[in-house]
């Protein structure tokens, strides 16, 4: 905000590592008017969390400053509207799994209903159908039903992958060219050694006055829970949300990295 309160411009922790560790500036003497985004799209204290949840979603936005009569009040991001909305109450995750659940029961309805329309048809031409036959559809749907629920029908991304062995100013390069705020960091043998944010480039890097030149193995979160792409996708966001992680390693059945939840 400048000297009236009104909003001019937002500094994230992302912007952080992109705009000032990647670029080798100086933290110190570097002003945040010379690296935030100005003039931010914003929106009124008046929006309901489930508004501000969309909007956030279908802008693809982290971060939402709040602005009132021209002066800014506030800032929210993604994970606390979404705690804020269903996670955090007496219920606790079970808030959420309700709702992640019911989502999907919506698609697999969908799904099936269409199914039991084409098998309708299918039997107005063909009156006969083995009981067998029968047994062997209804355990396919409940197969392509589970595999749906995996984490896979998540779509995680594709991950940023380094070795654990690089330098903090390095690996802060690669995640500005990669446009992210995460990285998975493997060990000599090429599993999972740990994972690295922006959070922890600020909280371990920045804040704490460490040289860039560093290996990130110092200063990376090791051994990070994981999950496989064949796991429960409702216990994958739970998993998230009751630890307050932003990003989650995807493994495939042999243990090697293949995307990231965030």
């Amino acid at each position: 905000a400048d000297e009236t309160g009104a909003l001019v411009g937002l500094f994230t922790l992302k912007d952080l590592t992109n705009r000032v560790l990647a670029k080798e500036l100086d933290p110190d003497t570097t002003l945040v008017s010379e690296v935030m985004t100005p003039n931010p799209e914003s929106v009124e204290p008046y929006m309901s969390l489930l508004d501000a949840l969309h909007h956030m979603h279908h802008e693809k936005f982290l971060h939402l400053p709040i602005v009132e009569d021209g002066a800014a009040k506030g800032m929210v991001d993604a994970v606390d509207v979404m705690n804020a909305t269903m996670g955090d109450g007496e219920e606790g995750s079970g808030g959420w799994r309700t709702f992640w659940e019911q989502t999907m029961d919506v698609d697999d309805d969908e799904s099936e209903t269409g199914s039991i329309r084409s098998m309708g048809s299918r039997r107005s031409k063909q009156s006969k159908m083995s009981s067998v036959r029968k047994a062997s559809k209804a355990s396919a749907v409940e197969q392509v039903k589970e595999n749906e629920r995996s984490v896979a029908r998540l779509r995680p991304k594709k991950p940023l992958i380094l070795a654990a062995a690089s330098s903090v100013l390095d690996v802060s390069k690669a995640m500005a060219a990669a446009k992210t705020d995460s990285a998975l960091l493997t060990g000599d043998n090429g599993c999972l050694a740990g994972i690295v944010t922006s959070t922890d480039m600020m909280r371990r890097v920045v804040a704490k006055d460490v040289d860039p030149s560093t290996s990130v193995d110092a200063i990376m979160t090791k051994k990070p829970k994981c999950v496989r792409m064949e796991d429960n996708a409702t216990d994958a966001l739970i998993m998230m949300m009751d630890n307050h992680f932003r990003h989650l390693p995807v493994l495939d059945a042999e243990g090697s990295i293949v995307a990231v939840l965030d």
